[in-house]
């Protein structure tokens, strides 16, 4: 067969692979914070005690999602706030230039 046409059986066989590390390497963090809360709770289990269920994903996406819109929420804030502040500096130099247009008039 001609390369050309096997570029698609190449591009899936890649991305099957790239998806195969990504696990793996999922599977070896998760192992690892189960590792990390394992000698955290010999340590000291009062204070970080072993957790009862398991570490799942869509509990650690929704952490991740609730963090981002916690930080989105103050970025906006941020930016309402700045917005006020040079409405108001727009206002005050809008009003100046009328009162100097309105004096050149007399």
């Amino acid at each position: 067969m001609n390369p050309k046409r096997l570029k698609p059986w190449q591009d899936a066989y890649n991305d099957k692979v790239e998806a195969d590390a990504l696990k793996t390497d999922y599977s070896a963090w998760l192992n690892g914070m189960y590792v990390l809360m394992a000698i955290a709770a010999a340590i000291d289990g009062k204070k970080s005690p072993y957790p009862e269920k398991a570490f799942s994903i869509s509990r650690m996406e929704q952490e991740k999602a609730e963090a981002q819109e916690a930080v989105d929420e103050m970025a906006a804030a941020r930016f309402m706030n700045w917005a006020i502040e040079f409405n108001k500096q727009f206002a005050v130099k809008e009003s100046q230039d009328n009162a100097e247009s309105t004096s050149q008039r007399s």
